[in-house]
């Protein structure tokens, strides 16, 4: 949720864009950045993703489609143009949504004056085992020439918060990845691991009882913070670092 403040106060008014976390249980990652460019993109890549049975997951959009892509045969991942992932698993319905869009950073507010930025969100929602790996993009003025042979590049640095739920009521922050990637195009941030909870737990000291169906999962956050090529059919697997681990829905 985003709210903008306008405070008077001499001699210049200040702006301030005020983004408030519910504690609603679900997962969230949110983008923030400053004037240039004018716009960054996030990405969430589901791989590798099973339904209960093992079988990999299929995912549609709200209207039962199929999810649109930058090129042909790519497998579908949730961005600005493609907003929400859905799949089905028995009593679970995975969910991934970009809430909130912002491509106008650096712009001043015709009512206001002046700039205001605020930032890009993604939900996660009743997710399925397997990973979901979350991109930041440095989105191209011409679109015509599609995100491979995108020439815009990272101009400042920029955040990415990621906060985990436990499905129910809790969610908290566990990781801000600060990246400073001026002259790249795209920047792996890392990914949401998701597994079924075994009889020694999680990987992390948190535990909660799922309350559907009686499954538990675990989340784990995993960061990479590494800039790399075209990301979206398919990137080579580096070491990461383990930030935290919490149960959830």
């Amino acid at each position: 949720n985003v709210r903008i403040a306008h405070l008077t106060c001499r001699p210049d008014p200040v702006n301030m864009a005020v983004f408030m976390v519910p504690g609603d249980g679900k997962t969230r990652v949110v983008l923030k950045w400053g004037d240039v460019p004018m716009n960054l993109d996030v990405y969430v890549l589901p791989r590798g993703v099973t339904d209960l049975e093992g079988s990999f997951a299929s995912w549609l959009t709200v209207a039962g489609g199929q999810p649109q892509t930058w090129n042909a045969n790519e497998d579908p991942y949730a961005w600005y143009q493609e907003r929400v992932l859905m799949s089905t698993s028995g009593q679970f319905s995975a969910r991934v949504s970009l809430d909130r869009n912002d491509a106008i950073h650096g712009t001043r507010d015709a009512l206001l004056g002046q700039a205001v930025n605020g930032p890009e969100t993604v939900t996660f929602e009743q997710l399925l085992p397997g990973s979901y790996e979350v991109y930041v993009n440095a989105n191209p003025p011409d679109e015509s020439r599609g995100a491979r042979n995108a020439t815009q590049v990272f101009g400042s640095r920029f955040d990415v918060e990621v906060y985990l739920g436990d499905g129910v009521s809790s969610t908290r922050q566990v990781d801000t990845a600060v990246v400073s990637a001026a002259g790249a195009i795209w920047t792996y941030i890392g990914q949401i691991r998701v597994y079924l909870r075994t009889e020694n737990g999680c990987r992390g000291v948190s535990r909660m009882q799922s309350p559907i169906g009686g499954v538990q999962f675990c989340y784990e956050w995993v960061r990479f913070n590494s800039q790399t090529a075209y990301p979206l059919e398919g990137v080579g697997i580096i070491k990461a670092l383990v930030l935290s681990v919490v149960p959830s829905a």
